[in-house]
Parts: structure tokens; C-alpha cells; sequence
């Protein structure tokens, strides 16, 4: 841990001198001739217990880590954009035909079309209805249309089928070249906000460090004082014989 470095070999020395009497107890309770030497020594290992468990939980550290892994997996990502954008696009070459039908379906509009029964109120009723091309026709989007039951959503349907019944695919032809298009926009908007990422993730790692590196002094500064207080105050309690001192 990077923060762990701050910790000084004579604090260490002087928490090994002190570490017999942190886990004792004054038997205090119920009495009401506790001397003013006893309770200083009871105030400052209280205290000096207190720190300590703030030391050992180190939080600071524990954010830092947490920081680091969060920034790792934004750059395993960017590691991986390419090969993402490799498969998407076998998969485009591989659903090019279905692609190329909704394109040339998408040619035939409602508006302009020729159903038997279905005038402009009808058109303009399936359009509103997000029903625009012949590309958009399917059973169950036709029938949730108000006004049109089996019947007109049979005739919607027996129109389309009758134009891809025309189309003719050519298995030598590319992708379109608006998907592959589409295909690199939202690769470099992921690669844009992954290095946003990285970037605001960076300068506060740093932050951290320097605020942590700060607090963790101050910590320390404030057991060294503590230390020198409970031993004094150890060694007074030890003198007028107070047991547990």
C-alpha cells in the first residue's frame, strides 16, 4: 500500500513498547475513588486505542484501490474497442441480407401505396402509428392500429409479401454502408468517453493520494502525541500503583 510507507520505524518501536498495555482494561466500574493519575491514564489509553483503530481500517487506502480497479476496467475496455467493432461487423456481413431487404423495403411508402380497401384516412392512420414504409409492416403492428382487423391487416400484409417477393439479393455485395458507418460512430463515441474517463480518473487519483498522504501525516502526528501521553501517563498510574497500568 502506497500509503503504508509513512509509517516510521520508532512509532512502530513505540506502539511494541505500549502493545502489553492496549488490550487491559482499568476495573474501574462502581467505584467512586478513581485518583485523577488513574483516570488521565484511563483518558489517554482510551485515545490512544481510538487512533489506532483508525489507523488499522484504512479507508483512504481501501478508496485508492477501489479508484485504480474502477480506471482498469475502462482501460481493459479501450484494450477491447477494436475487437468489439470486429465482431459487430462480421455480424453485419453476415445479417447483409436481411439488411438489404429492410433497405429496399424501406423504398415502398404507405402513402404512395395501392392496398385494396386502405384510402388516405387508413395511410394516414398507420403512419401515425409509426407504419410508414413497407419495411415497418408486420402482423402485430398493423393490428394495434384502431380500425384494422384481420381482414385490412391481411391486405397490409399480402402487400408486402408481394414486394419481397420481387427483391433479389446479391450475396457478392458489401454491407450497407450507413451501418458500417453507423458501426464506427458508436465505436468512436465509446473511445471518446472511455479516455474522458481515464483522463478525470487520473488527476483524481492524484487528489486522493495527495489528500490521503496529508491525513495519514496528520494520523500519525496525532498517535506520536497520544504515545508520549500514555506513557507518561502509564508510568504515573504504575508509580502510585494502580493496577493494570
Amino acid at each position: 500500500m502506497f500509503l503504508g510507507v509513512l509509517v516510521s520505524v520508532d512509532l512502530i518501536l513505540l506502539w511494541a513498547l505500549l502493545g502489553a498495555g492496549l488490550g487491559v482494561w482499568i476495573n474501574a466500574r462502581g467505584r467512586s475513588d478513581v485518583s485523577p493519575i488513574e483516570n488521565r491514564f484511563r483518558q489517554a489509553k482510551n485515545h490512544f486505542e481510538g487512533l489506532s483503530v483508525r489507523w488499522r481500517e484504512d479507508r483512504f487506502d481501501a478508496q485508492f484501490r477501489a479508484k485504480r480497479q474502477a480506471l482498469d476496467a475502462f482501460k481493459g475496455e479501450l484494450g477491447q474497442l477494436q475487437q468489439k467493432r470486429d465482431a459487430r461487423y462480421s455480424r453485419l456481413v453476415q445479417d447483409r441480407q436481411t439488411h438489404a431487404l429492410r433497405a429496399y423495403l424501406d423504398q415502398f411508402e404507405i402513402e404512395s401505396a395501392s392496398i385494396p380497401g386502405i384510402g388516405a384516412a387508413k395511410k394516414a392512420m398507420l403512419e401515425s402509428f409509426g407504419i410508414e414504409t413497407a419495411a415497418d409492416v408486420t402482423k402485430h403492428g398493423v393490428m394495434n392500429v384502431p380500425g384494422f382487423g384481420p381482414a385490412l391487416t391481411e391486405r397490409v400484409l399480402k402487400w408486402r409479401r408481394g414486394l419481397e417477393a420481387r427483391f433479389r439479393f446479391n450475396a457478392r455485395g458489401g454491407v450497407d454502408p450507413r451501418l458500417v458507418a453507423d458501426l464506427d460512430r458508436s465505436i468512436a463515441i465509446r473511445r471518446a468517453e472511455i479516455i474522458k474517463e481515464l483522463q478525470a480518473g487520473r488527476a483524481e487519483l492524484q487528489q486522493m493520494r495527495h489528500v490521503a498522504v496529508a491525513q495519514r501525516q496528520t494520523l500519525e502526528n496525532a498517535m506520536r502525541e497520544a504515545v508520549s501521553i500514555y506513557a507518561q501517563a502509564r508510568a504515573d498510574a504504575r508509580a502510585v500503583g494502580v493496577r493494570s497500568a
